[in-house]
C-alpha cells in the first residue's frame, strides 16, 4: 500500500523556504507513530530540511543528482526504482516535499493529512485530493495551534 502523509495549511501550504512554517509536536509523534517501522520516501530537499535518516525506518531519497550520497538511506533517481526497494512491505510512505507529492498522489492508494487551521505564506503547497478518494475519519485537535487529522482512502 502506498500512502502519502503530509501536514498543510487551509491555503495547502507545506513549506516555506525549505521548512515547516508551523511546529506543532504532537503531530510530529503522531507522524513518527504512522510512519516507524515502514519505508520513508523523501524528495532530496525534505530530506536535507531534516538533516538525518529516520530512525527505525528504511529512508529512501528519491533525487535527479546522479552522484549523490547520504548515510543511511537508500538514494534512487525516480519513483518507479524507490517503490521496487519496497515491494515486500505492506505500506510504505510518501514524506514529501511538494514535486514528489504530486508525482505520487496518481499512484497512491491512502493520504494521512493534517489540516493546520490557518492560513500560512508559503512557496510549496499540497497537490489537489483527486476526487476518487474519500474522507475515512477526521480529528479536531485543539492546542495551541489548532488542527484536523483526516484520512483518505481510493475508492474502489
Amino acid at each position: 500500500m502506498l500512502s502519502l502523509i503530509a501536514a498543510m495549511s487551509e491555503n495547502r501550504v507545506i513549506g516555506a523556504g525549505n521548512r515547516i512554517p508551523w511546529s506543532i509536536p504532537s503531530d510530529l509523534k503522531r507522524f513518527s507513530e504512522i510512519t516507524m517501522g515502514h519505508p520513508v520516501i523523501f524528495g532530496r530537499k525534505t530530506f536535507e530540511s531534516i538533516g538525518r535518516p529516520l530512525e527505525g525506518r528504511k529512508n529512501i531519497i528519491l533525487t535527479e543528482q546522479r552522484d549523490y550520497h547520504a548515510a543511511g538511506a537508500s538514494v534512487v533517481h525516480s519513483l518507479a526504482d524507490a517503490l521496487d526497494l519496497c515491494r515486500s512491505e505492506d505500506e510504505v510512505f510518501i514524506c514529501g516535499g511538494g514535486p514528489l507529492y504530486q508525482e505520487a498522489i496518481s499512484r497512491a492508494d491512502r493520504i494521512y493529512l493534517t489540516v493546520v487551521h490557518g492560513v500560512y505564506a508559503g512557496d510549496t503547497f499540497f497537490p489537489e485530493i483527486p476526487a476518487e478518494f474519500a474522507e475515512i475519519s477526521r480529528e479536531e485537535v485543539r492546542e495551541e495551534i489548532p488542527y484536523s487529522v483526516v484520512r483518505y482512502e481510493r475508492r474502489s
